[in-house]
């Protein structure tokens, strides 16, 4: 079985984006229980800096990431049987939004965002200066 993980599409940490175009290249379909099963990685969010977060530049990214003294990480594992029924009757395009919702699903918080993948930078960029805005903060709920 081919296994995508989040890297497939690209994640800041709380928004999955649309799938690379060359991620499912050559695939005819991936309704066959040994065709795509999904794993999903999630690291904590606590601390200062997490391997999540997302700098233009790979030295700087390592350099803070060098710099927390240890991370935990949680993984979902969705196996080819079940990531194919999920999908089973659907059209090719329709099978790899369907995984990538199913993606979201298994990571906690995560919100599909239709920007490509091939965009990512661009939007860290934007979701950097939304938060620092308050765009991205979460409305309280009246009581």
């Amino acid at each position: 079985p081919v296994v995508v993980f989040p890297e497939g599409c690209n994640s800041n940490g709380s928004s999955i984006m649309a799938w690379k175009a060359k991620t499912f290249e050559g695939m005819e379909a991936m309704d066959k229980p040994v065709g795509v099963a999904l794993a999903s990685i999630q690291y904590s969010k606590t601390g200062a800096y997490t391997p999540h977060h997302t700098v233009a530049d790979t030295k700087q990214h390592l350099f803070w990431l060098a710099f927390q003294p240890y991370h935990t990480v949680q993984a979902i594992w969705l196996p080819a049987s079940e990531a194919a029924a999920a999908v089973k009757g659907k059209s090719l395009p329709e099978q790899w939004a369907m995984l990538r919702t199913v993606l979201c699903r298994m990571t906690k918080d995560a919100v599909e965002v239709e920007v490509p993948a091939e965009r990512h930078m661009d939007f860290v960029k934007y979701w950097q200066q939304s938060q620092q805005k308050g765009y991205t903060k979460a409305a309280a709920v009246p009581k």
